[in-house]
């Protein structure tokens, strides 16, 4: 369906510190709590607790790869997943990272944001433009 504009916008409510969320299938597998986070430089970062769901064994990966965080430095693998899906629009063979240790919340990072031109809206909405 064109709508003529060819893309349409999708706004997120902020939760308490400004952080926004959303619904998205990677592998088929739906995480209902991927946190938007512009200051992540990759595309996908999971942990190795969210790996089997994915596809991937997290006793067959090579964390070979060195990352900072709040915590310190930790070891992460760099993985390919074939689909990162978030209502009609879809990335194929999107680069994720899947630490060594577990994380609570999937990561969307730039590499992704940016193909979503994402915005902060004043009102405490983070608006995304799905092409």
């Amino acid at each position: 369906g064109n709508d003529g504009g060819g893309s349409h916008r999708l706004l997120i409510p902020a939760d308490a510190h400004g952080s926004c969320y959303i619904n998205a299938s990677v592998n088929g597998a739906r995480f209902n709590h991927m946190l938007l986070d512009s200051g992540a430089s990759g595309h996908l970062a999971f942990g190795r607790n969210h790996a089997a769901r994915l596809g991937f064994d997290p006793n067959n990966l090579s964390y070979d790869y060195t990352y900072g965080s709040a915590n310190g430095e930790g070891k992460e693998a760099i993985v390919v997943v074939h689909e990162f899906r978030l209502g009609n629009f879809v990335l194929r063979d999107v680069p994720a990272e899947i630490s060594e240790s577990e994380q609570d919340t999937p990561l969307v990072g730039v590499g992704i944001l940016h193909l979503l031109d994402m915005r902060l809206l004043n009102n405490g909405r983070c608006e995304l433009r799905l092409p």
